[in-house]
């Protein structure tokens, strides 16, 4: 027997209400299938009437096409004899897309609000929680769109893959380790505490937003460029809150800074009047270094060692070619250049420079679409030709 009466029912959905009970009896085999579907939630009486409506309302929507409606004066009713014709195919359409949309947005809040309860233990509640943006309602809030229409369940699960990708755009941006943190305070509800105004919450909370506004752009491959600048400058400001990002890869690449010329270094070169300035890693190069040094690699006629000693004589000093620079010994000039040696690996993360000219330049993981599938075929065998060609080189 359901517990949904059909009075709950007609006040749960109006447009199925009917003075009679021919309507009602033929939902209630629908109405117990959705209630053996959510009895996970039923443990949880603030959680009882989001889903008391969403069984009404997934009900309605999944039978509304099985049954002879009529449009009545008061809503739609089922076809009791033969002089009466069933509602138009539009006016059924639009039903089903109402209920569809009504349910979709229901069962967000549904599960949404689990998360303050025991629920959140679940395997569940942790496969929901699977981003930032984790249900259509999030997605339609950041101005995702799935084929220039709203999100809603189906259009969200289409979208697995762009959400799949933007995720992981975030997560190069905060680190892994990090980026697990935050889904786990957002499987226990996090996002939700009013109790808590702690840093690490407040910390939290606008990395949140800012992830959020991150995997929006890249989801609808707009420009992510500024997004990355908000959110790296969050990771700076809330450092002493997020201890899973300092202790992190990312972060030591990020911020592991330059050699300093003092002579209590273990590797002092340069006579201690000299102000030399020598990245520790990839992420430390600043975008016109960069290219620098792509543009050395892209000539292939430089050893790593050249490129280390031209990078060197214009980026390590105040100035480029400084008049010191004639003067310093070979040994010098090579021992300082054994600080750059990480030039000989590429980066552990992707990297590039946000513009090339005027350009704006593709996402660093390829997660945009306006970089064409022959273009990406381009690339890709552009790629499997260096390589091929940088293996027959080490032979």
């Amino acid at each position: 027997m359901s517990i949904i009466t059909k009075q709950k029912f007609d006040a749960l959905v109006p447009s199925f209400r009917d003075a009679t009970d021919s309507v009602y009896r033929k939902m209630v085999p629908q109405l117990e299938l959705y209630e053996n579907r959510t009895g996970e939630f039923a443990p949880y009486e603030e959680l009882s009437e989001l889903r008391e409506r969403y069984i009404c309302l997934a009900a309605a929507h999944n039978a509304v096409r099985s049954l002879d409606l009529i449009l009545t004066g008061s809503g739609f009713g089922v076809i009791s004899t033969a002089e009466k014709s069933p509602a138009s195919q539009a006016r059924v359409d639009a039903l089903q897309r109402q209920l569809y949309e009504e349910c979709s947005d229901v069962f967000d809040e549904l599960r949404t609000k689990a998360l303050s309860t025991a629920w959140n233990e679940t395997s569940n509640a942790q496969d929901m929680v699977d981003s930032f943006l984790y249900t259509p309602t999030l997605l339609r809030k950041y101005g995702v769109l799935c084929e220039e229409r709203e999100v809603f369940a189906r259009e969200y699960a289409r979208l697995a893959p762009q959400r799949h990708e933007g995720a992981i755009h975030v997560l190069h941006e905060i680190s892994p380790e990090l980026y697990e943190a935050m889904l786990n305070w957002l499987r226990k509800g996090g996002e939700f505490r009013t109790d808590d105004n702690s840093p690490r919450q407040h910390a939290m909370k606008t990395l949140l937003e800012r992830g959020r506004v991150l995997m929006a752009r890249d989801m609808t491959a707009g420009p992510t460029h500024k997004a990355c600048q908000n959110l790296r400058a969050s990771l700076v400001i809330f450092a002493d809150s997020i201890p899973e990002y300092t202790n992190s890869a990312t972060y030591r690449a990020r911020h592991s800074g330059f050699y300093e010329n003092k002579a209590d270094h273990p590797t002092f070169f340069f006579p201690e009047t000299l102000k030399v300035r020598i990245p520790k890693g990839w992420e430390a190069l600043s975008e016109r270094e960069l290219l620098y040094i792509c543009a050395l690699m892209a000539a292939e006629r430089f050893t790593v060692e050249e490129i280390q000693l031209r990078y060197l004589r214009r980026f390590a000093f105040e100035r480029p070619n400084p008049p010191i620079w004639k003067v310093l010994s070979p040994y010098t000039l090579l021992s300082a250049a054994e600080e750059l040696a990480w030039l000989e690996e590429p980066p552990t993360t992707a990297i590039r420079p946000a513009h090339i000219g005027k350009y704006e330049a593709i996402d660093a993981h390829l997660f945009d679409e306006r970089l064409k599938f022959g273009d990406f075929l381009i690339c890709e065998n552009l790629f499997q030709s260096w390589t091929q060609f940088a293996d027959r080189g080490t032979d």
